[in-house]
């Protein structure tokens, strides 16, 4: 993900993934994320979901950390 993302997540206190995909629906109200910057976050969201969906009975790490 961009830095601004990272930035923005950090400043906004979503710091798990669990956070991150209960607003990536509306990330483009928080000030500083664009449509583009929006776009990669979910884009990474769903490459995370995807990786997931073999490995994790959960679909992923909903207390994991975003570093």
């Amino acid at each position: 993900m961009p830095p601004r993302a990272w930035y923005v997540l950090r400043r906004e206190n979503i710091t798990t993934l669990k956070k991150l995909r209960a607003v990536a629906d509306r990330l483009e109200q928080f000030r500083d994320i664009g449509p583009e910057t929006a776009r990669a976050i979910r884009a990474e969201l769903a490459r995370i979901a995807s990786a997931n969906d073999g490995g994790s009975p959960q679909g992923g790490s909903p207390g994991k950390e975003v570093e």
